[in-house]
């Protein structure tokens, strides 16, 4: 069922694990650190997850700018009453990639080049639900893809900030700072909008350009515009199968 469309796909809008790799400024939360490494009699080293400094080679390459990351994320759900059936499934999501500082590098000082890609191997519990709201939050039908590929620009110390390249509405909108002790997928972009246009949110991201401005420490201001139609989600889409306009 579709509720509405658009002749147009352009949206404009004003305004999730164990570190394998780790880095603290991209994908590392301390909290989950200190439990996983709680629970396996384990210290982890901060910002270099469970691999270490690779004999320290991650440190000489942090001195660069260069700064690869790993995370995977395991979940099993389990339908035990109601719904279309009674059952469970495991999946697991492999989200890794660099952020690169181009000031030591190029001499491009507070410019950061970023891509990261998805991988996700098992089944979609929401099969056994038949759910409204994704149970899972980390389930895609992409298989593999690359979702975000963007050079980023900062002044002053951040209180500017500019974004551009292959980027998603829900990094930067629709988020919720509490929402990542939940399981499902209840925070963020709502069905009513998810399910009907294909909208650059996760898994699949689409071109677009963002924008921040942070006058004060309590004020910011945010806006951005995206390509609206980021393609299908299915194993065939890569992460480049979007586009700015269709049919109605």
């Amino acid at each position: 069922m579709k509720l509405f469309s658009r002749k147009r796909e352009v949206v404009a809008l004003v305004s999730a694990c164990g570190a394998l790799l780790g880095e603290e400024e991209i994908s590392n939360p301390p909290v989950m650190d200190q439990v996983v490494g709680d629970a396996f009699g384990m210290e982890m080293a901060e910002d270099q997850g469970w691999t270490g400094d690779w004999g320290g080679a991650r440190t000489s390459l942090a001195d660069q700018g260069i700064r690869p990351y790993a995370t995977w994320t395991g979940e099993y759900l389990a339908n035990v009453d109601g719904g279309d059936r009674e059952g469970g499934s495991f999946g697991g999501l492999l989200d890794f990639g660099l952020e690169m500082d181009l000031g030591p590098t190029l001499g491009l000082e507070g410019t950061t080049f970023f891509i990261n890609a998805f991988y996700y191997s098992g089944d979609n519990p929401s099969e056994d639900v038949g759910d409204f709201n994704a149970v899972s939050n980390i389930y895609t039908d992409t298989e593999f893809n690359v979702f975000n590929l963007y050079l980023m620009q900062e002044f002053q110390d951040g209180a500017w900030l500019f974004k551009a390249g292959q980027i998603a509405v829900d990094d930067d909108f629709m988020g919720s700072d509490t929402a990542a002790i939940f399981v499902n997928s209840a925070f963020g972009p709502t069905p009513v909008e998810s399910g009907n246009i294909a909208a650059p949110i996760y898994s699949l991201a689409a071109p677009g350009v963002y924008a921040r401005a942070e006058p004060t420490e309590s004020i910011y201001i945010q806006g951005a515009v995206y390509a609206g139609d980021a393609g299908p989600n299915e194993p065939g889409n890569h992460g480049f199968e979007w586009r700015t306009g269709g049919a109605a």
